[in-house]
């Protein structure tokens, strides 16, 4: 059973060697997560670790949730033309 099981996510593809996850929906599959990089302080990594440990939350749920309340709703969909 992988850690995404509980959470009805399931692994679909590699995507230009990059994970691409979907949720299962009553519709259909939605394409709603992709993996990326990004460079954290100790500080950041371990009240992160400790939060999902207490919480007993995925640590990547914690940093979506985190994001988007930190960031602008001007910025999500965005038209860049």
């Amino acid at each position: 059973m992988s850690r995404f099981d509980n959470r009805n996510k399931i692994n679909i593809e590699k995507n230009e060697g990059k994970k691409v996850f979907f949720q299962k929906t009553e519709k259909d599959k939605k394409l709603i997560y992709t993996r990326k990089t990004y460079h954290l302080s100790e500080e950041i990594v371990k009240a992160l670790a400790l939060m999902s440990a207490f919480e007993g939350r995925e640590k990547s749920e914690i940093v979506r949730e985190s994001l988007k309340e930190y960031i602008p709703k001007k910025y999500f969909n965005f038209d860049s033309k």
